[in-house]
């Protein structure tokens, strides 16, 4: 038997009184989503009493919903399994937020490559967050090595202090070097 509770049935577009007990778990998921909650998720459960992992609803109206699932097995006390509960929270905000994060950067590291001129970012303490290849190879170095590396300590010592100061200045004031 199942139940959904109302804020379930919103999320797959059911009514409150509208009954489900013909529906089964391949009528909720899609079918890849059906298939890890059964060879990933029930097992998982069953042994260890918890599974989380990302899966997905599906909507009345077809639309699939990326969730955050966690399955718990009730078990009595011989060990049985008396009954499986759900938590499913909606994650399409992050799941967005995360294309969107992607695609930036995408983007910035095809300007970076793009570019010949030296470019690179810095964060607040000076380390580098990102440059492109011709501000690597200034420095005979790869680009992958020299991340997370304070910029100013790559310079000449006899530059590296007025650099430094003039890096603080920067982070205080807000204002471009």
């Amino acid at each position: 038997a199942w139940y959904v509770n109302r804020a379930g049935r919103r999320l797959v577009g059911l009514s409150d009184d509208e009954p489900i007990t013909e529906k089964t778990m391949a009528w909720f998921h899609p079918g890849w989503a059906a298939a890890k909650v059964l060879r990933e998720g029930l097992p998982a459960a069953i042994r260890d009493g918890l599974w989380s992992g990302e899966t997905a609803l599906r909507h009345c109206g077809g639309e699939e919903i990326p969730v955050s699932q966690v399955l718990v097995a009730h078990k009595a006390a011989d060990g049985r399994v008396d009954f499986f509960s759900t938590i499913i929270r909606d994650i399409r905000d992050a799941k967005r937020a995360e294309n969107a994060l992607r695609w930036s950067e995408r983007s910035l590291r095809a300007l970076l490559d793009a570019s010949t001129d030296v470019v690179f970012l810095l964060d607040s303490e000076g380390r580098l967050l990102a440059l492109n290849e011709t501000f690597a190879r200034n420095f005979g170095r790869r680009p992958e090595e020299l991340l997370g590396v304070g910029a100013v300590d790559l310079l000449p010592p006899e530059v590296a202090q007025s650099r430094r100061e003039r890096l603080e200045e920067v982070v205080q004031t807000g204002q471009p070097a």
